[in-house]
């Protein structure tokens, strides 16, 4: 006897077919969660990089300090200077303290802090290490700080090893677009965001405004000037000078020109003739302030320029401020010539003699209040 089997056939209603799969909203949502995220952990990961290198700051600055003290002990006075990235020899005995003193870490112009290299000076029975912590932590605010002997050990104070140092105020820093400290730390390179490095003929380091050693340029006034290598339309918008001078007039300090005359002036910053000048020099225009200048005293000069009114706004020790009459519409003032310190602006007499040091260039109009802060956080 067969039996015949039968095939059973199973299968699903067309109602109730399965489809697997995303929509486009939920894909969207899925990019917009990955893409926050990213961003949060760039964000986490970029403040993680620079409190590193506040920590680095921290570490290099103790172990400087350290060695200036060791240095100390064998030859009871500190160094007059010391060149970062460079080792750290002993001046009478010839050992070596540090095989390589410690530089910035970069990028150094972050947070509360410009693009500077730490900054030294020594003398026989003290020195100053200045560094700068990009953010706060804890009670150590953001900002530079300055180590000495005496403030030694509480600059290393207990919080969390921060530095607990003197807080350094370099006055006002928006709009900085040239910065020559010229000293042995920063030589002639702008430090102001462009890196460039000035040509020097015949300026030597000297005595600084603070009396340490190597904390200026001097000029001899015949042939020393630094060409800047740098070029800026400057006259066209507002801007502010200021530099520190000691010496003799007349004088150029910072200068720039056009070609086709020498006396076709983008600006010419300086002072002479018996009066310290504070000058924009555009057709012949220049105002004195007044007060005569004594060439073994320091000055601290800032000229202001106001696009709007055609004015320009002298101040000497941030003191007695001197507004020209309007001048004239300054057009075509490109400053093909680069800027020079010491010399006019096509690299000519008359040069400065004396010293300079601190020259800074911004791209807009310091207030009368700006110029005093920046000339109490600078003076000596």
């Amino acid at each position: 006897m067969f039996i015949r089997q039968k095939t059973i056939k199973y299968c699903l209603p067309r109602e109730a077919s399965v489809k697997w799969g995303f929509t486009l909203i939920e894909l969207l949502v899925v990019i917009v969660i990955i893409g926050i995220l990213a961003t949060l952990a760039v964000v986490a990961m970029s403040s993680m990089r620079s409190r590193a290198r506040d920590s680095k700051r921290i570490s290099d600055l103790k172990q400087i300090a350290t060695t200036l003290e060791l240095y100390y002990a064998d030859h009871n006075s500190y160094p007059t200077t010391i060149t970062f990235g460079s080792p750290l020899v002993g001046a009478t005995n010839g050992k070596t303290y540090m095989a390589k003193v410690p530089t910035n870490p970069t990028p150094r112009a972050e947070g509360a802090c410009a693009d500077l290299e730490y900054q030294y000076a020594g003398s026989a029975s003290d020195f100053s290490l200045i560094g700068c912590l990009a953010k706060a932590s804890g009670e150590a605010t953001a900002g530079y700080r300055k180590l000495t002997k005496n403030g030694a050990s509480n600059n290393f104070g207990p919080v969390a090893g921060l530095i607990e140092g003197q807080a350094r105020d370099l006055g006002p820093m928006a709009g900085i677009v040239a910065w020559w400290m010229l000293d042995a730390t920063n030589g002639t390179t702008d430090i102001g965001g462009s890196g460039t490095t000035g040509t020097n003929t015949d300026a030597v380091l000297t005595t600084g405004r603070y009396g340490g050693a190597n904390g200026a340029y001097s000029f001899n006034g015949s042939s020393s000037k630094i060409d800047t290598n740098i070029s800026m339309s400057l006259s066209a918008s507002d801007f502010t000078i200021s530099a520190w001078f000691r010496g003799t007039v007349p004088v150029c300090l910072v200068t720039q020109t056009r070609v086709v005359s020498p006396y076709a002036s983008d600006f010419l910053f300086g002072y002479g003739s018996n009066n310290i000048l504070v000058w924009m020099h555009g057709i012949g225009t220049g105002v004195t302030s007044g007060i005569s200048g004594d060439p073994t005293n320091w000055y601290h000069i800032t000229m202001v320029w106001n696009r709007t009114a055609l004015t320009y706004t002298g101040y000497i020790n941030a003191a007695s401020p001197v507004t020209s009459a309007t001048v004239p519409e300054l057009t075509g003032f490109g400053g093909v010539n680069s800027i020079k310190i010491g010399a006019r602006g096509d690299g000519a007499s008359p040069f400065a003699n004396g010293s300079i040091s601190d020259v800074r260039i911004y791209n807009r109009a310091l207030s009368a209040t700006e110029v005093e802060a920046l000339y109490n956080a600078t003076k000596p």
